[in-house]
């Protein structure tokens, strides 16, 4: 009897070893957020720029990673905005006067604007609905770097999310002030293997309940 059950559990394992599928387990995605800042983006020093910082202590590796914010500028244009992690790594998500959505475009307060390598370019000047006074709606945009290769998954992912993460934000020209009233990061963490024996155990129990239910019935 020991031998039967022996040799179920061999087989048990044995198909899973054949797997061509790893197995992983998905941890859930997490929300960090500055909570209300109202950060005046002033105008009084041009290119001199204000930032927030947001502390992670959960130590998880980015799968995905995408910026939140509540911002509020008359002449979006004017604005360059960095996101800069623990690492040392950044991404530029607009850029002064390169940032396709022309000095006229509003970031208007209560609107959400969100940065993921899932979004759309912010709307510009060869949007039909664009004009004087246009308010660029929430919506999810592409960073700015990422005309040039330079995306969240190429510099975050896969890279730890515990610590410093620093939003910066340059005024490039005077005559207008903005706010920022708060940010957000929201991290999908990296799929994690499950340890191979831990799968191989519970995977050979799995074989040895079904071969002795078959050789019962």
């Amino acid at each position: 009897m020991k031998k039967k059950m022996l040799k179920y559990l061999v087989i048990g394992c044995g198909m899973m070893l054949c797997s061509l599928q790893s197995p992983t387990s998905e941890a859930l995605a997490a929300t960090y957020s500055s909570g209300p800042l109202g950060l005046t983006i002033s105008n009084a020093n041009p290119g001199q720029f204000v930032s927030d910082t947001l502390t992670i202590t959960d130590d998880i590796t980015i799968g995905s990673i995408s910026i939140t914010l509540d911002i509020a500028h008359d002449w979006a244009g004017d604005l360059e905005i960095a996101l800069n992690a623990p690492s040392g790594n950044y991404l530029m998500l607009t850029l002064t006067e390169a940032t396709p959505s022309d000095n006229w475009n509003i970031f208007e307060q209560g609107q959400m604007y969100t940065f993921s390598d899932f979004g759309t370019e912010l709307p510009g000047s060869g949007d039909p609905r664009v004009g004087a006074d246009y308010v660029i709606p929430s919506g999810n945009y592409l960073p700015i770097d990422a005309q040039s290769g330079y995306t969240f998954a190429s510099e975050f992912s896969g890279q730890s999310a515990q610590g410093d993460w620093i939003i910066e934000i340059w005024d490039g020209y005077d005559e207008d002030d903005g706010v920022l009233q708060s940010w957000q990061l929201d991290i999908e963490p990296a799929a994690v293997p499950i340890p191979g024996a831990l799968w191989l155990l519970g995977s050979g129990l799995a074989g040895l309940i079904a071969m002795r239910k078959k050789s019962l019935s």
